[in-house]
């Protein structure tokens, strides 16, 4: 486990994990490709005022970090005891962050990546609902260098777990991936 700011250095040490064995490369998309997470805060505070009818203020930021929408809302519902459609507002708050998203750019780093390692087997993975996530990747034009694409709404288990899952369905080796991640927690997970 490495946390690498300097593009030249991660390009470095990829080409010796290369080398090793490591030909399978997994993204988390928020977070690592974008800086998603100010997004969706934002819309999520759209929406919350929306249920509400009240403002969500930045203290309440790390409060929302992590989730899916979905165990978002549900939190919210039973927080606030407000009666209202969970699937709306996951539905609601995905496209208002799609929508801010389209603003953005994403990190460099990725296109570095993918023209140094041509060969090797890119893994997406996301909080987002997988059509957002689809439409994420065909805003960018980024499908085309990924093997597959998993959205955690989808395979319904918390993000510590769900990099066992993905092994388990994809049938990689966890020894023959780099998983980029910027969830502290789920790092942690998988150091233990």
């Amino acid at each position: 486990m490495k946390r690498l700011e300097d593009k030249t250095k991660l390009i470095e040490v990829l080409k010796e994990k290369y080398k090793e064995g490591k030909t399978v490369f997994i993204f988390d998309f928020d977070g690592t490709l974008i800086n998603s997470e100010p997004i969706h805060f934002d819309a999520h505070k759209e929406v919350y005022k929306l249920i509400t009818g009240k403002e969500l203020g930045d203290e309440d930021r790390k409060n929302h970090a992590g989730g899916t929408n979905r165990e978002t809302y549900e939190k919210l519902r039973k927080d606030t005891g407000i009666d209202f459609d969970i699937e709306w507002a996951t539905r609601e708050k995905s496209e208002r962050a799609l929508k801010l998203m389209k603003k953005e750019k994403l990190f460099d780093f990725f296109f570095d990546i993918v023209k140094t390692f041509p060969d090797t087997k890119n893994i997406i993975v996301s909080n987002q609902e997988e059509w957002v996530l689809k439409d994420i990747l065909k805003y960018f034009d980024i499908a085309k260098y990924f093997e597959k694409t998993f959205s955690l709404s989808k395979l319904l288990v918390p993000k510590p777990k769900f990099y066992d899952r993905l092994f388990e369905f994809t049938q990689i080796d966890y020894q023959s991936a780099i998983v980029f991640e910027d969830s502290q927690t789920v790092i942690d997970k998988a150091i233990e």
